[in-house]
């Protein structure tokens, strides 16, 4: 597909996701009057950015610019700390896996190959334990003892996963060669990257992906950069002054998804860095490049014993632990001790003891040990010494574990 031909369809695309953000609640806020006419995909600079806490002030119904028969809905990984519901049709369903399958066939997964997911809300295991000295049964994700089990069983898999916990099975694992790997959610740097070559001796592949933008870039095996799916999502980046800034210079990524028309993302500020790659790809494939995206830093957590755990597993957007999706603002995880966990919340009507109660058995049975949980109400959630907000921050020492990681989207 020729750059002229992308643009075309990107100002096709853009008009009907426009009149679809129009029948929705925070786009009838935000365009109090008609928005500026927009005659190309450049025009989209007119438009005020929209972020999640611009989103997170209405329920998802609000947010619904359609209500399709079959919809499936899923709550964001809450990176920046502010969890939230979004939504899309069956048939974009159909199609954000069809986009996906693009991206593992360019990277040399074949039709058909064994996908196997290392993602904490695809299998989940019982576990029975005691907390404050009373019998407990907890539903959590699958630990990596549990997830490597099920590689073993498999032959020429491709993995597809959150790096911190194919890190985590590669403990388990020690080595166990597999067809593929492609990662998704965290930086990739070169010690993970290291890392994961030598426990499934094939090298990484990374995928950009968020939950409001989907599959929105991924590595060129030719070492150029990330390949945009521009015929799927529109990327802009900003500097400080939130003006474009030029090819080879750094800004935050801010997307505008161009199928979802069920809840319409439009100029979204993702709180990424990257930096446009100017001219075409060595490979010859015409879609446009980015380099490596740089996301929101987090620790990794440490047990007792020494053993790294993900921090995906300590976000409070799993059901285990009820609806916080609707009952928090804003919350932030402080690992203060391996036994001992301090927990912000922004309550979003007032302090639920129903949620509070569940997350002391969630925390006990990932570290697999009793642990201490404080959930302290506050007004505000300060930043950590950046312009970054960290959602996951472990103040155990850390030459027992890996260095931080970087969540993205």
């Amino acid at each position: 597909m020729e750059p002229e031909e992308i643009r075309r369809m990107q100002w096709r695309l853009l008009h009907e996701v426009m009149q679809a953000a129009l029948r929705t609640e925070p786009y009838r806020r935000l365009y109090p009057s008609s928005p500026p006419g927009l005659q190309a995909p450049e025009d989209l600079r007119r438009l005020p950015f929209t972020d999640r806490a611009w989103f997170a002030q209405w329920p998802l119904q609000a947010r619904l610019a359609a209500r399709p028969k079959h919809m499936v809905r899923w709550a964001t990984s809450g990176t920046s700390g502010r969890p939230m519901e979004t939504a899309m049709s069956g048939e974009e369903q159909r199609y954000d896996q069809a986009l996906f399958a693009r991206q593992a066939l360019a990277l040399g997964v074949p039709r058909g190959a064994r996908l196997v997911l290392a993602c904490l809300d695809h299998a989940r295991e019982r576990t029975e334990m005691f907390v404050r000295g009373r019998p407990t049964t907890v539903v959590t994700p699958a630990s990596a003892t549990a997830l490597a089990e099920e590689v073993r069983r498999e032959a020429h898999i491709v993995l597809l996963g959150w790096p911190s916990v194919l890190l985590e099975m590669a403990d388990v694992l020690a080595h166990h060669p597999v067809r593929c790997v492609l990662t998704f959610a965290e930086v990739v740097d070169e010690q993970i990257r290291s890392e994961l070559q030598a426990a499934f001796g094939v090298s990484p592949h990374d995928l950009y992906a968020s939950a409001e933008g989907r599959w929105i870039s991924w590595t060129c095996p030719s070492g150029s950069g990330y390949h945009i799916n521009a015929d799927a999502v529109i990327v802009e980046i900003v500097g400080e002054d939130d003006e474009p800034v030029p090819p080879g210079e750094t800004g935050e990524v801010v997307i505008t998804n161009l199928w979802n028309r069920t809840t319409p993302f439009v100029r979204y500020r993702t709180g990424d860095l990257a930096a446009l790659v100017p001219g075409p790809c060595r490979c010859g494939i015409t879609l446009p490049l980015m380099d490596q995206v740089g996301g929101r830093t987090v620790d990794w957590i440490v047990t007792r014993d020494g053993r790294r755990l993900s921090p995906w597993r300590f976000t409070l957007v799993d059901p285990a632990i009820g609806d916080w999706v609707g009952a928090a603002v804003q919350y932030r995880v402080i690992q203060r001790e391996v036994d001992d966990f301090l927990v912000q919340v922004r309550w979003r009507d007032g302090r639920r003891d129903d949620l509070v109660g569940r997350i002391e058995a969630l925390y006990s049975s990932m570290m697999g040990y009793p642990v201490g949980v404080h959930v302290a109400d506050v007004e505000e959630i300060p930043r950590s010494g950046s312009w970054k907000f960290r959602l996951v921050e472990s103040r155990v020492d850390r030459t027992r574990s890996m260095p931080m990681q970087q969540l993205r989207g």
